[in-house]
Parts: structure tokens; sequence; C-alpha cells
């Protein structure tokens, strides 16, 4: 059985290529592999750097910048058009694997798992072990820690789309990613949706991947802050019930102390990343 690759190009193409890279170093058997790069950038990619030593990479060039849900479920669709394809795993392009990222994730039996994501936030190196959600107001957050060798023992209700690898099982019982969310929240949404249908999630604390952080939109620029606020109300109009005011207030809040920072006004406490973006990598 293959394990599907789908990487979402948009940004820096060399991104991409040491994302590759990473795959090409594999200690996975390169025969089980299959590579689909889903390109949301409006410039075409040429295939000749992209497949150059690894000729099972499939390229598609979209008319224009799909966002996230909507882009990767190209690539998705594709994959599980190949019957041989057992697993898929989602991945950023600004990403870098560790040579037992893949055989690690595909020894696990849970049917989403995501390797530990090791990320630098300022002048330290952090490790994401997934996340959390309040319910009361409808914000994920995640887990994160700055030593590698801890594990951590809570709970998690989802894991970074960076880096999720999904039985294909999942995808034909509870369909695609729900393409309503442009960027940010769709796998929040998609992991709630795989446990409700009494699947499980994971985190293998035993191997890990390198994360650069939105490096296609920047991480702290509007347009993130935007698509992050906006997917954020979409999360709680769908999951939050009779608890959306609640949701809507809180949010309401958040969007003002982000301006007032962004303009650089004093306003109490200074944001916190976890309030800020639920994407930890």
């Amino acid at each position: 059985m293959k394990l599907a690759i789908i990487i979402l190009h948009f940004g820096n193409i060399e991104d991409s290529l040491g994302c590759i890279e990473s795959i090409k170093k594999s200690d996975f058997p390169k025969e089980r592999l299959k590579i689909i790069l889903v390109n949301n950038d409006l410039n075409l990619i040429s295939g000749s750097r992209i497949k150059s030593g690894m000729t099972q990479i499939q390229i598609i060039n979209n008319s224009k910048n799909l966002g996230f849900a909507k882009g990767m479920n190209v690539g998705i669709k594709e994959a599980l058009s190949d019957k041989d394809v057992s697993d898929i795993l989602l991945l950023n392009n600004d990403t870098v694997l560790e040579k037992n990222t893949l055989s690690k994730l595909m020894d696990r039996k849970e049917e989403i798992v995501s390797p530990i994501i090791k990320f630098r936030f300022g002048n330290i190196w952090k490790y994401d072990y997934g996340g959390k959600i309040n319910w009361l107001i409808g914000r994920p957050f995640h887990v994160e820690l700055t030593t590698y060798n801890q594990h951590p023992t809570t709970r998690i209700d989802y894991v970074s789309g960076c880096s999720m690898r999904i039985k294909r099982k999942v995808f034909e019982t509870i369909g695609l990613l729900d393409e309503r969310f442009f960027f940010y929240f769709e796998d929040v949404d998609f992991c709630i949706r795989t446990k409700d249908a009494g699947f499980n999630i994971a985190v293998s604390t035993d191997t890990y991947i390198t994360h650069k952080l939105s490096a296609g939109i920047g991480r702290w620029s509007n347009k993130a802050i935007y698509y992050n606020l906006t997917s954020n109300a979409k999360f709680i109009q769908k999951h939050l019930g009779m608890r959306r005011p609640i949701g809507f207030v809180y949010l309401f809040l958040l969007g003002i102390k982000i301006v007032w920072n962004k303009c650089g006004t004093k306003c109490g406490t200074s944001l916190k990343r976890s309030d800020l973006f639920k994407v930890g990598p």
C-alpha cells in the first residue's frame, strides 16, 4: 500500500524544494511513495527541478490561490483516485522532515497522526504536541514545550494540518476538508469531525519535523490576522451551538485588542502567541 504526500505550494519555491529533498532522504521505501505538489501560486512550476532524482512526483498547477482547504482537496481527490493509496500525508511546503518521520507516522495505528512540530519562536526552539480547544469561547490553543524529550500527558483535540497523516478510511467516512475555511481552522474542524466519527488522533512523540511558520503569507501579516479571525468566526458558527454568543463576543474583543496592538496603542497586556493564532506551527 502507498503513502501519498500532498504538498501545498505557495510562495518560495526553495522551501518546496527543501521539503521534497528531505523526503528523498527518508528511510521509507520510495516505491511506496507518491508525491503530489499542488501549486496555489500564480506562477507555473516547472517539473525539471522538482522531479530531479525522484520520478514519482506529480504537479498540479491551480489557476489561482484556492486557499489551504480547497487546494489540499485537489491533491486529496487525486490521491484517492489511486486505489493503492492507503494513507495520505498533508504537508506544508515550508517543512523539513527527519529521516525516520514517514516510517514512524506509518507505524502508528491511529487514523490521524502528526509528528512533533519543531519551530523557532524568537531565540528559542519550541515543540508542538498538538492542541486543545476552549469550548466555552471556541478558541484552540497548542501544547508547546521547550524541550524535545518532554512528553505531555494531556489529551489533545486536534493536530496541525502542516503535517497530518490520515488513513484513507477517514476521507471515505467523513469527506474532505471543509472549503469554507480558506486558511486556518480547517485542520481543527477536520480533527473534530474525525473524532466524532469514532476515529483516533495522536502525536508521534519519537519523531519531529521542522516548520518555518507561515512562510507563504507572513505569520503576523494583516492577511494572516484577517484569515485567522474570519475562520475562527466560521468555526464558532459551525461548532459552538448555544455558546456562539460567548464565542463571538470573545472574538470581537480579541479583534479590538489586535487592532490596538497593531496601531502601537497600549492596551493592558500584550498579545500572546496562543491568543492570536490557532495554528501553532
